[in-house]
């Protein structure tokens, strides 16, 4: 090896001859994220290129896409059914948790993957996937979600409706709701902005983006109580008014509804279930979805307990819809994911809250994931969150592990009254495990997009906007266009307003306060400055001024102007930032 090869970094290691390349990789990238080095994988493949070339990339695509694929897995699978189980077994209002615990649910792989970039280093990588996938939602998805179904913001009603007060607050409701949601983006937006021109983001702001997102929950659950409390007060007093006045229309009550209401309400409870369930996993034949929506917000439904039967809701059936036959397409992916799905359910126990009804007698087969889940699952987490402990604690946590399934196998299967108690503590385990996979995988995903900027010469930040955002975004693309076509554009809209919103005040905010001491520098990024400009020119023009003035309508036209915007200010980005930026 050359006498210059101790002052390269791994990203440098392509300046090296082909031959000494494997040794200085092995010798100088030893420290690299994720349990399987990609830099080792690559490079030491063999010394030629065509091998590298033709066997190694083709690796690591296949690599990368099923590690996208499995974070998906482990959040809709494991981490959502457990946080939704424990949220409904200590009775925390189902309109907070959606908000906070089980948004953070479905909005982990964005976090965690922040909260990974910052402790390895990679801080323009983990900026440019929350503003790519900030971007690309608010562009390419909600303009898809127009060009699929064209809908109208505000509520419709018949002629005999539109004076009455009960579709006037309607209408100030979904109007106000709306406005709310993209006016706290923007402002979001305008933060993100200011932090990248002065080039870092400090303490104090990381502090402002959380205590922001908390501002928002705040007054969405104010605003919730309020509408309904408004709704409750103008029923009743027409209801006793239509005791004297024959002409008077009565409006129905609630519960009398039996469709399903589309409205504008974000529901983070089933986004990631429908994403991976339905596009992904399908490893149940004969498997039934179902989505509903109420205001007052809405349980996370477990997806086993969907099989050939309907949910009842307010005591009114609601027929679940059947998915598609599965494509070729459908069935290669399954087939690629199934040694993840068996790896996370024999890793990470998982209980849904049906399960905390009465008796836990499961099937063998799920019987035997939960008692080896539990042995596995404090392993991984110790292995996650305290790599240095030593070898005696080890030990001593596989003793505690096995113990614990022990106690679990005598109290929940062997007793005739199972606690409740040892459910949940279950429940929080597997809370622990999936967070810990989440953070596993990012890492792997994080090593091979370094590679891929050593082997390409493109900036983290622009990877962050391109592969990593749409790597993580996908999944929100396949679940927004199948809530519209089963006629919930409303709910898709919501989804692709709150979800992002959540990523960049909380991801940004809580990633950057465990993750440093002080404050975060942020490099001059070309590409990271013209997405979010784009972004605030959809949120603050699109979404803003042109659908409020076009009669409050989501058309085809603005959903194609909003995906072109995305096209053209991505390509701008990459080219500018690849070939004119130093």
């Amino acid at each position: 090896m050359s006498g210059n090869a101790p002052l390269l970094t791994c990203e440098q290691v392509g300046l090296l001859p082909s031959t000494e390349q494997c040794a200085f990789v092995h010798q100088q990238c030893s420290n690299h994220p994720g349990l399987v080095n990609s830099f080792t994988l690559y490079y030491c493949i063999g010394t030629s290129e065509t091998a590298r070339h033709w066997v190694g990339i083709p690796i690591l695509v296949l690599l990368l896409l099923a590690l996208f694929g499995s974070i998906g897995l482990v959040t809709g699978n494991c981490l959502v059914p457990n946080l939704n189980a424990i949220t409904v077994h200590l009775r925390i209002p189902e309109n907070i948790s959606g908000l906070t615990l089980l948004a953070f649910a479905n909005g982990s792989p964005d976090i965690i993957s922040t909260y990974t970039s910052f402790k390895t280093g990679n801080v323009m990588l983990a900026f440019g996937e929350i503003i790519g996938a900030a971007y690309f939602i608010n562009t390419v998805v909600i303009g898809s979600i127009f060009l699929i179904k064209p809908f109208d913001i505000v509520p419709h009603s018949t002629d005999g409706q539109i004076d009455l007060p009960e579709h006037r607050l309607s209408v100030y409701n979904a109007r106000g709701t709306y406005l709310r949601d993209v006016s706290f983006f923007i402002v979001a937006v305008l933060i993100l902005i200011y932090c990248v021109q002065d080039g870092m983001l400090t303490r104090t702001e990381m502090m402002a983006l959380i205590s922001i997102y908390l501002g928002y929950v705040t007054i969405i659950v104010t605003w919730q109580w309020y509408f309904k409390k408004e709704m409750d007060r103008i029923r009743i007093d027409h209801r006793a008014r239509s005791m004297y006045n024959e002409n008077v229309l009565v409006p129905p009550r609630i519960d009398e509804h039996i469709e399903i209401e589309d409205t504008f309400n974000y529901n983070p409870q089933i986004i990631r279930n429908l994403e991976f369930e339905t596009i992904l996993s399908g490893l149940t034949a004969h498997r039934k979805y179902g989505i509903y929506v109420d205001n007052s917000g809405v349980p996370y439904t477990d997806n086993d307990n969907l099989a050939n039967e309907d949910i009842n809701i307010n005591s009114n059936e609601v027929d679940l819809i059947e998915p598609p036959r599965k494509s070729l397409v459908h069935s290669v992916l399954d087939i690629m994911m199934l040694p993840f799905v068996k790896l996370f359910r024999h890793s990470i126990p998982i209980l849904t809250s049906s399960d905390y009804e009465g008796e836990y007698k499961p099937a063998l087969t799920k019987l035997m994931e939960l008692l080896t889940s539990l042995v596995i699952s404090p392993i991984i987490v110790t292995q996650t969150f305290f790599p240095q402990v030593s070898l005696l604690w080890k030990v001593l946590m596989i003793i505690l592990a096995i113990s614990g399934e022990y106690f679990a196998y005598h109290n929940l299967i062997k007793s005739s009254n199972p606690s409740a108690v040892v459910k949940c503590m279950i429940s929080l385990l597997g809370v622990f495990a999936s967070v810990s996979w989440v953070s596993i995988i990012a890492s792997e995903i994080i090593s091979i997009l370094t590679l891929i900027s050593s082997l390409t010469f493109i900036k983290p930040s622009t990877l962050g906007i391109t592969i990593f955002a749409l790597g993580n975004s996908v999944g929100d693309l396949i679940s927004c266009i199948v809530i519209t076509k089963m006629g919930y554009p409303l709910m898709a809209l919501a989804a692709c307003i709150g979800g992002p919103l959540l990523n960049i005040l909380m991801g940004l905010g809580i990633s950057g306060l465990f993750s440093v001491d002080d404050k975060i520098e942020i490099s001059t990024s070309v590409s990271i400055k013209m997405c979010l400009m784009g972004l605030l020119f959809n949120l603050s023009v699109v979404l803003m001024v042109i659908v409020p003035l076009g009669g409050w309508r989501c058309d085809r036209y603005i959903g194609a102007g909003m995906i072109f915007v995305w096209f053209v200010g991505v390509a701008v980005s990459v080219v500018v930032d690849t070939f004119f930026s130093p």
